[in-house]
């Protein structure tokens, strides 16, 4: 994606400008150094380019050279200035010698074009909102500005309309002049997130399509390397050490209760119910991997926990009798069983499913499956005539 074109091309602040070439024919001449070359003949040239800006404020100018090796008519950078790459094109009009103009690309076509230069911004969602940068952090105060931020963040880069910002916001509560409220707390978002980004040239948080629109860098956004981590092991290949390790390291992203608590309406909270499903479909394949690896000690404490928060998720309640078992406590296997059918009992009036009362039957029996790599997977399969695993 071309972004910045001209005899010397601009980009975000940054200029480049061709500098001296120095050319070497292909037969192996020496090179001479000139401006512009004046072979007509196909050359090989080593053109050095200089990016450079004036700082804000500082009377300054930043420079950061560039070099780029050019065959023919056109030619790369091979140290580009962050993710940007500059070209250089070189013509010979009849008579006259060459010239050269550069142009300065981004490497990313799909990306927003940032200004040069320009520090990393980053979001969290997975417990708690926040935003931060080499300058700080700054996490937003009220649950209308918590509301706003979450909404754009969720959206992933995406227009959000200025109807869905108000539903989130506010609901079936709104304030009167409402747009004219939610300009008033984008603009103080704008604001805060402006401080982390003092030499930012166009703003983070940008008005798009009847709606606003926040700009996130490659990276920037905890939950979505959270949920690109979840793809990847879904596509398989790593041995179960491997997924748990990955596992492991996506779980750590999480500092807390989604969103750090309840936030926003409908948008909000579909995409909270999604990361927490993902979260606890990793939890699941975690202890599978850990079981499997032999880590059934390593897994007992962590899986009593969650079992605190998720009293009736079956899965957890089956690898923990697992685990249990393994470790010789055979009656503790047991007594998470009975825990289940007595809270079901009471408090639903239901029982365990035949799933659960598998486990129960296999511990009770003392089954060889149990201590078999895929007990969970093998115990859960239907069974036949009531034949005793093996």
């Amino acid at each position: 994606m071309t972004v910045g074109r001209s005899r010397g091309g601009h980009l975000g602040g940054w200029a480049i400008r061709p500098g001296q070439c120095s050319r070497q024919a292909s037969s192996g001449a020496s090179p001479r150094m000139s401006p512009y070359p004046t072979s007509s003949s196909l050359v090989t040239h080593r053109l050095a380019v200089q990016a450079f800006r004036r700082l804000p404020g500082a009377g300054v100018t930043q420079s950061a050279p560039l070099e780029l090796h050019q065959t023919g008519n056109q030619g790369t950078a091979l140290n580009p200035v962050r993710n940007y790459r500059v070209n250089a094109e070189i013509k010979r009009e009849p008579g006259k010698s060459f010239k050269i103009s550069t142009s300065m690309h981004s490497e990313n076509a799909a990306s927003d074009a940032r200004p040069i230069g320009d520090m990393m911004l980053k979001f969290q969602l997975l417990g708690m909102i926040s935003a931060s940068s080499e300058r700080g952090e700054v996490r937003p105060r009220g649950a209308l500005q918590r509301s706003l931020l979450v909404t754009l963040l969720v959206s992933e880069g995406r227009p959000v309309s200025i109807e869905c910002l108000i539903d989130e916001m506010w609901g079936g509560k709104q304030p009167d002049a409402v747009e004219n409220a939610v300009h008033a707390h984008v603009s103080r978002l704008r604001r805060k997130l402006a401080l982390l980004e003092p030499d930012a040239r166009s703003p983070r948080l940008i008005t798009q399509h009847s709606g606003y629109r926040l700009v996130l860098d490659e990276g920037g956004l905890d939950a979505v390397t959270f949920m690109r981590g979840y793809q990847q092991i879904r596509s398989g290949g790593a041995s179960p050490a491997e997924t748990a390790r990955t596992i492991r390291n996506l779980l750590g992203l999480w500092q807390g209760p989604i969103f750090g608590g309840s936030v926003g309406g409908q948008v909000c909270q579909a995409a909270a119910a999604r990361f927490e499903e993902t979260r606890l479909e990793l939890q699941e394949m975690l202890f599978d991997c850990e079981l499997e690896n032999a880590e059934h000690r390593r897994i007992i404490p962590e899986l009593q926990t969650l079992l605190v928060e998720h009293p009736y998720k079956e899965r957890f309640r089956q690898q923990l009798m697992v685990a249990l078992y393994r470790s010789g406590r055979q009656t503790d296997a047991l007594e998470v069983y009975r825990a289940l059918h007595s809270q079901l009992s009471e408090e639903l009036g239901l029982s365990p499913s035949p799933a659960m009362q598998e486990y129960e039957r296999a511990v009770l029996e003392q089954d060889p499956v149990l201590h078999n790599t895929t007990a969970v997977q093998s115990l859960t399969r239907p069974r036949r005539h009531h034949a005793r695993l093996s």
